[in-house]
């Protein structure tokens, strides 16, 4: 928890560094003894393993992602866990007791987490096609954003935020409010 904390404290986009981690079964990221080990657990235990061992290096490296201050220092500590995993039997023991936390109610925090961002991201995509359609119907109309959008705000702020233009360059001549 305190290095997820930190990690979204600077911002840190995780998946640029963890993905790699999975992908490669951790085989590029930890001595050959654990990631055996881990092919263990993968076989006995299932794909949650992978989730488990890298909130395990997470937890290990927490301490240090603590101290970091910038994001670049928050990328190298996790770039580094050849030192932190030596102690293959700890590590084990550790991602044991993340799959334990993770396998808890049959994964449903995970099911349940799963199932909020995907909502979210359906809610995003959603968005951004009405931003679009936005400047669409200003530039249609020839009008600016904020004149097609005005009936909206009778409808309140969440409406109109919906409607925002989100990442989206206004053409050219098109006013945006």
């Amino acid at each position: 928890a305190r290095a997820m904390a930190r990690l979204d404290a600077l911002d840190a986009e995780l998946a640029l560094l963890t993905t790699p981690w999975v992908m490669a079964l951790y085989t590029t990221a930890v001595p050959a003894e654990a990631a055996l080990r881990l092919f263990d657990l993968f076989f006995f235990h299932g794909p949650t393993v992978l989730l488990a061992a890298g909130l395990a290096l997470l937890t290990l490296k927490a301490v240090e992602l603590e101290a970091c201050t910038q994001l670049e220092g928050a990328y190298e500590a996790l770039k580094n866990l050849g030192a932190i995993t030596s102690d293959v039997d700890a590590f084990v023991t550790l991602t044991l007791a993340q799959l334990q936390i993770v396998g808890a109610n049959g994964g449903a925090g995970l099911r349940a987490l799963a199932s909020a961002r995907q909502r979210a991201l359906t809610l995003e995509v959603a968005r951004h096609q009405l931003s679009r359609m936005a400047y669409e119907l200003a530039r249609e109309h020839g009008r600016s954003v904020s004149v097609v959008l005005g009936p909206l705000a009778m409808l309140g702020e969440p409406a109109v935020a919906l409607f925002t233009p989100v990442g989206l360059a206004p053409p050219a001549g098109l006013e945006v409010f």
